[in-house]
């Protein structure tokens, strides 16, 4: 392929063309996924220093909320969810919906700690013989700044799903999606 300009002109192969074009893709892509996450950590509403605190102060109930009696929760404020294993932010935390999630902002808000899945089988692929299983995951509920134990819940994945491609991998019902529209369905109060 011939190219010429106003400085000189050169010539490059169809194939260097199409492998400057490749590394200029892979540039492009990982620019892009480098400032997604710039973008999702930046402007997802809480800093890390207030979400550090809030998950400090209140992940030491999050075990005396297990022996409470469950009332119905009403959300206070706004929310976080976390993983009560990694004691950090849940991906489900960006499944609720943008006018539930907690910002530095907010005096006010319900953490749910969400515990590692316990797996229940509840049967197998006919081909591949591998097992599917629901999930059941607790969550335990604590109000902000009041550090005050809200309650804890027990609640069911979807089922894994009917059909499938051959796998020879057991299939798992989702969780997430249930634990953030259940979250959204809870009813809010702005006041202590």
């Amino acid at each position: 392929m011939y190219l010429g300009n106003a400085i000189g002109s050169f010539n490059i192969s169809p194939e260097r063309g199409l492998e400057m074009k490749k590394k200029r893709l892979f540039v492009l892509v990982i620019f892009l996924v480098i400032l997604g996450l710039l973008i999702y950590y930046n402007f997802s509403g809480l800093s890390s220093a207030k979400e550090s605190k809030i998950i400090s102060e209140t992940f030491p109930l999050a075990d005396t909320c297990k022996s409470m009696q469950s009332d119905p929760i009403t959300i206070k404020g706004k929310v976080l969810v976390c993983s009560a294993e990694s004691k950090r932010r849940s991906d489900i935390h960006s499944m609720v919906s943008s006018s539930l999630k907690a910002t530095d902002e907010d005096n006010q808000v319900t953490v749910f700690f969400i515990w590692p899945p316990r797996d229940v089988q509840v049967g197998y692929y006919s081909v591949s013989r591998q097992p599917g299983y629901v999930r059941y995951v607790d969550v335990a509920v604590i109000y902000w700044p009041d550090n005050k134990a809200a309650g804890f819940y027990s609640l069911v994945s979807e089922q894994p799903v009917q059909r499938r491609r051959l796998s020879s991998h057991p299939e798992f019902g989702d969780y997430r999606k249930p634990i953030a529209e259940w979250i959204g369905k809870l009813t809010r109060t702005n006041s202590l």
